[in-house]
């Protein structure tokens, strides 16, 4: 009995620090790629589709090796395999000298090279480790999924904040090397123990699986997979793309599969599909009217819904799940469907879809795997969700007559949701079967896309492994305007009448207009633009200056200078040439002190990249700049504050900086798409800042005390968001 307890104990040990280590390593390693690609959401995504692989990797191999290869003989087989990978064990390759053609090749071979054999063996400890306990140990699969939470949330809290990266890697190789030794143990014990024997129970339950059942497990397991994806990508868009954001949605993955699998009910499955029900129509209706909601609203409702979307599929894989005996087996198909839903999502979607169409489509197939609840709504929850629908309905003519037009988007939006999910609750109760589901589905996404066809017009729509590309005219047919994601990254008047004008937030009362004209005296430069954008700047560029632009899109490239849309660049006077790549990496052909001006405006839809905004990179800015040269960098965001990080930074190379926060905004200079914007302007030298010190708009920056330099190593977003009420 003493026996088996120790071997019981190391193997829970053993399983609960696999799963944690696995889920430091993903987090850690994507960052580490983060800077050589551009900073963009797809670098976590593709990173996950392979992580997702060779999880299926290790749990085919736990399945054959358990159910091929006696039990003694496997015990030192999966060892011999760890040691090996404990022993090859390399660090993560340094930034490439340009930018890789093929990102996501590129991810895959460093992925391999690096850590692909550590992750192989830990992804297959869980379910190889399960087997060697024998019957009724299903419990040890929630063990796994809580250590995987644990290794995810303690990773941006505790892991990101205290250690650079450099030192998170050589931690985790040792920690690797203490599993190894965890599984020697482990061996020793097992030496002389029994192999598991099935009890009588067992045996009689392990019938055979159908096929039938094999492709439910595929499809329950591919769907939230795929909207883990999808989530991810639409929560990043706007903020950054860091770890805590990675692992918010992973987290609620790995909850949702430690409730279903736990022994004791916590969430009911009747829970499960009434909150699906509520969820489901808004953020349908919601894509298909692409309306636009405050972040701190929309983060809770899509993590909400994720949630409970992964808790109504995981729930149905724990009441299919079959006897202990097919768990490998299980493990298996689960790991398939799970990369079937990311291989759909990451790396097929953007061939078949030129917009993210794939996260309200997977959010619709969770329809359609609604099975009847145990006790089916009630006459008093329908008649509330009636209430609901009613209160909505009365919400919305008052949200119209709301004096401010920000308070009528935002009653008239809340009312919208509150409505549409009431109906869903109402429709979906009285919807049992899988034909009634998929056809009352199906009418409402054919009404849908019926009524919102014709809202947008598009002339171009492309996505690709940077983000997705969007022209179209403006409602009122005076202006193209280009849309990166979710935000406008350029317009130009469609009349040759003062179609070289600069617009949005470059417009010559703006302040980088402003700066423009404080300097237009000066002799010829050499500028440096960081983001092309449509190339709006190049309506700054004078006779006789030099204007490069780093741009690490070509999509982007080719829609500037498609002169139907935008005319910039090719009106533009002077020297105006375009560098395609990230523009940190490409900088390092530039020649020492070459120009006179830099204007950072290189974002992913509404963020500057984390990686342009480190020590390390600011140090490459003043290698290629003059001694009396002037930085521009334009900081409008909706949701982050980088002003504090910017006086940190100039206080930390002794250069003095100066803000200007734009606010002048109403209805006219809206309908110009003439936008508020705020910039910071920097110098080594006080000489380039004279014109500048006199104007009271242009102020000091204002240091935050306790704010730390971000370095590659260390970056933290909490410090720089602009929380509820500020």
């Amino acid at each position: 009995m003493m026996h088996y307890r120790l071997r019981l104990l190391l193997i829970t040990t053993a399983v609960f620090l696999s799963a944690a280590m696995l889920f430091w390593i993903e987090p850690m390693f994507s960052k580490a790629a983060l800077p050589i690609l551009g900073g963009v959401p797809a670098v976590w995504t593709t990173c996950l589709v392979f992580y997702q692989f060779t999880l299926l990797a290790g749990y085919l191999y736990a399945h054959l090796l358990s159910t091929r290869v006696p039990f003694r003989v496997r015990v030192w087989f999966h060892l011999a395999l760890v040691c090996g990978a404990a022993v090859t064990m390399r660090a993560f390759a340094a930034a490439p000298l340009v930018l890789p053609k093929q990102p996501v090749l590129w991810l895959f071979w460093q992925f391999i090279a690096t850590i692909g054999l550590p992750f192989f063996a830990l992804s297959a400890t869980a379910p190889l480790l399960q087997t060697w306990i024998g019957a009724s140990s299903w419990w040890i699969y929630a063990i796994s999924n809580a250590g995987s939470l644990f290794g995810l949330v303690s990773y941006p809290f505790l892991v990101e904040p205290l250690l650079p990266l450099a030192a998170q890697q050589c931690w985790w190789r040792q920690g690797f090397r203490v599993f190894a030794a965890l599984l020697v143990g482990i061996a020793v014990v097992c030496r002389r123990a029994e192999p598991p024997r099935r009890s009588v129970s067992e045996s009689c339950n392990a019938a055979p699986i159908s096929w039938k059942l094999r492709l439910f497990w595929l499809v329950a397991a591919a769907i939230p997979s795929s909207l883990l994806f999808g989530v991810t990508s639409h929560i990043t868009t706007d903020i950054a793309t860091i770890p805590l954001f990675w692992a918010l949605p992973l987290g609620l993955y790995l909850l949702s599969f430690i409730l279903v699998f736990a022994k004791r009910t916590i969430i009911s499955h009747s829970t499960a599909l009434t909150a699906q029900s509520l969820f489901v129509f808004p953020l349908l209706l919601g894509a298909f009217a692409r309306l636009r909601t405050n972040f701190w609203f929309d983060l809770p409702l899509h993590l909400t819904a994720f949630f409970a979307f992964c808790m109504l599929c995981h729930g149905e894989l724990a009441r299919h799940r079959p006897s202990a005996s097919h768990f490998t087996e299980f493990y298996l198909y689960l790991a398939a469907g799970g990369c079937l839903g990311g291989v759909f999502t990451a790396l097929l979607a953007p061939l078949l879809f030129n917009s993210t169409f794939e996260y309200p489509l997977m959010i619709a197939c969770t329809c359609l795997l609604r099975s009847a609840p145990d006790t089916p709504p009630s006459n008093a929850q329908r008649r509330w969700f009636a209430f609901g629908s009613l209160g909505a309905a009365c919400l919305l003519p008052i949200a119209f007559a709301m004096p401010n037009q920000r308070l009528t988007v935002g009653v008239g939006t809340a009312s919208f949701l509150l409505l549409t999910a009431c109906f869903g609750a109402i429709g979906l109760s009285y919807l049992r079967t899988f034909r009634q589901i998929a056809f009352g589905l199906g009418a409402v996404l054919l009404v849908a896309a019926i009524l919102f066809h014709h809202q947008y017009r598009y002339e171009f729509r492309q996505r690709n492994f940077f983000g997705t590309l969007r022209v179209t005219p403006s409602p009122d047919g005076r202006f193209t305007l280009f849309y990166h994601g979710t935000t406008l990254h350029g317009a130009q008047r469609r009349t040759p009448d003062g179609s070289a004008e600069p617009l949005t937030y470059f417009h010559k009362d703006s302040p980088l207009g402003q700066m423009f004209a404080a300097l237009k005296d000066q002799p010829p430069r050499q500028v440096a633009v960081f983001g092309l954008g449509v190339g709006t700047v190049a309506a700054y560029n004078r006779i006789g200056d030099r204007m490069t632009f780093y741009e690490i899109d070509p999509d982007v490239e080719a829609v500037a200078r498609h002169a139907e849309w935008f005319r910039y660049l090719k009106e533009a006077a002077g020297d105006v040439s375009v560098v395609v790549g990230d523009a940190r990496i490409a900088l390092k052909n530039a020649p020492d002190h070459r120009y006179d001006l830099f204007i950072q405006d290189a974002f992913s839809s509404d963020m500057i990249p984390l990686h342009l905004l480190t020590a390390e990179a600011f140090e490459r800015y003043l290698e290629k700049l003059q001694p009396d040269g002037l930085l521009a960098f334009n900081i409008t965001n909706r949701h982050i504050n980088l002003e504090p990080l910017f006086a940190e930074l100039f206080y930390a190379y002794h250069i003095t900086g100066l803000v200007w926060r734009d606010s002048q905004t109403n209805r006219e200079l809206d309908a110009e798409y003439r936008y508020p914007s705020a910039w910071v302007i920097a110098s080594r030298s006080q000489g380039a800042l004279a014109p500048f010190s006199a104007d009271v708009r242009w102020r000091p920056l204002q240091r935050r005390p306790g704010m730390r330099l971000w370095t590659d190593d260390y970056s933290n977003l909490f410090s720089v968001i602009k929380w509820p009420g500020q």
